[in-house]
């Protein structure tokens, strides 16, 4: 208006700090992201390998699962359940979609992978930012993009990157839910953690620090304390336990019937005195239903077979390496799963953590330490089996970090932490190592030596002969990984 005297002032993005530091976040999280799927797209363009033992297997269920699904049989739900009765299905179901565009072959597998590293990433980064800081949970993320051994199970066919990835996921959305009290956040947590039981059954192990810490989140006398824990024992009896024997008693089944109505009468009238809000006894069962409803279905088919399966996982006679040097194996082998650089490093910052009070955050501890404790009374052993812990140790290293106080300190060993685990990257992912560096970690380098395969099945079929119609059976020792 003419005459006015009045000054206006449009604040300017460039030269506002605040959305510089956040655009600045934002682009380094996705130079990290399309770091992660550039390289593992290089890797495929590369690498020309044909299936190996448990990634044959896994590409193979791929196509099991879509042939049931595609089969038109009336009893496709039964085949499908058939399938596979000791892997969940999820991470075989997901890949169908890719597998019908890219084709049933292992780089189909590396696709899916990086959809997941994706998310492992973005997880890593907000569980950082919301128990620190988001420089924190930033470089947390590419630490999580560089260890050697989760680049190399994204370029396999194989489950681990996506257990990885989802375990991440339940516990950025546990943080989110407020100890099961906010109902979108527990509703979402409910979702991922029933689909993280349909990707492996040790799911429940590396998330078992979350679902803990929500039910005993705040603090109570020890009376109180004894009170809710029984009255959580009375949910998960009213939720899981007696309606099991109800499905299973048959004729029988109304007296479990009847000890259920009673529990639940006992249940609602002591509610007052267990300190927990009915908004998260809503939430807790609808996390129960929501992973009843899931994982019922698979898990009631294939019952005796995974109880079989994992008596031979767990016990005696599933590993050679027993005795006394199975107690220290996960230590051991975390040289694969970082290297002996970046273990270094870990190893000084894990103990630096400790330091300070204010830094530490149980359950972060908890998600790094508590599997591997279980893994170690476990037989059977491998590096994949302890690999969702490698996010919660890159927050830990990230913090120390970040916690130093002098800044010139602080930015040259952000800078050697940054550099040697990109060094690592490179040499276990691409390159030989000269030798002079120190063991790397877990290596996967591109493979290009060529693999008559083909070659050798016409040779095969020619020589079986095989009438029109009949199949040809051909064996061979599994004594080499690629035939």
């Amino acid at each position: 208006m003419a005459g006015s005297n009045k000054t206006y002032l449009t604040p300017s993005i460039k030269n506002n700090p605040i959305n510089t530091v956040i655009d600045s976040h934002h682009f380094f999280l996705m130079a990290i992201i399309l770091f992660a799927i550039g390289s593992n797209l290089i890797w495929i363009l590369l690498d020309i390998r044909p299936p190996s033992y448990d990634q044959g297997l896994h590409l193979f269920r791929t196509f099991n699962y879509w042939e049931a699904i595609s089969s038109g049989s009336e009893d496709w739900w039964q085949d499908l359940l058939n399938v596979e009765p000791f892997y969940p299905p999820f991470y075989h179901l997901s890949l169908i979609p890719l597998s019908l565009v890219f084709g049933f072959t292992l780089d189909t597998g590396v696709i899916g992978n990086s959809f997941y590293m994706v998310i492992l990433i973005l997880s890593t980064y907000g569980i950082g930012n919301i128990l620190y800081s988001r420089n924190i949970g930033l470089f947390a993320a590419f630490l999580v993009s560089c260890y050697p051994l989760i680049v190399s199970m994204s370029r396999e066919y194989i489950i681990s990157v996506m257990l990885t990835s989802v375990t991440a996921l339940a516990y950025y959305l546990f943080l989110k839910s407020e100890n099961f009290e906010n109902r979108k956040y527990s509703l979402l947590f409910s979702i991922i953690y029933a689909s993280g039981l349909m990707v492996k059954w040790t799911f429940f192990i590396y998330t078992f620090p979350a679902v803990l810490a929500g039910l005993w989140g705040q603090k109570l006398n020890f009376r109180d304390r004894t009170f809710q824990f029984t009255y959580y024992f009375g949910l998960i009896c009213v939720l899981i336990i007696i309606p099991f024997f109800i499905y299973t008693l048959g004729t029988y089944r109304w007296i479990p019937l009847i000890l259920e109505l009673i529990l639940i009468l006992a249940l609602i009238k002591s509610f007052p005195f267990a300190s927990i809000t009915i908004q998260k006894i809503i939430n807790l069962v609808s996390l129960t239903c929501i992973s009843i409803l899931i994982c019922f279905p698979w898990y009631a088919h294939n019952l005796i077979n995974i109880l079989i399966g994992m008596s031979k996982f767990a016990f005696s006679g599933a590993d050679p390496e027993l005795g006394v040097v199975s107690w220290n194996y996960y230590l051991k082998i975390m040289n694969t799963q970082m290297g002996y650089p970046v273990l270094s490093i870990f190893a000084v910052t894990f103990f630096f953590y400790f330091l300070k009070k204010d830094r530490i955050n149980w359950l972060v501890i908890s998600w790094a330490i508590i599997p591997i404790i279980v893994m170690t009374f476990v037989d059977n052993k491998d590096s994949r089996y302890t690999m969702p812990t490698l996010p919660a140790m890159a927050i830990i290293t990230s913090v120390t970090l970040f916690h130093i106080k002098s800044v010139p300190f602080k930015k040259l060993l952000l800078s050697i932490t940054g550099g040697t685990a990109f060094v690592t990257f490179l040499y276990s992912g691409f390159f030989p190592p000269p030798d002079f560096l120190p063991y790397l970690g877990k290596e996967n380098h591109p493979i290009t030596k060529q693999w008559p395969i083909n070659l050798i099945l016409d040779d095969i079929v020619d020589e079986g002969n095989p009438k029109d119609g009949k199949n040809l059976s051909v064996r061979t020792l599994a004594n080499y990984a690629y035939f």
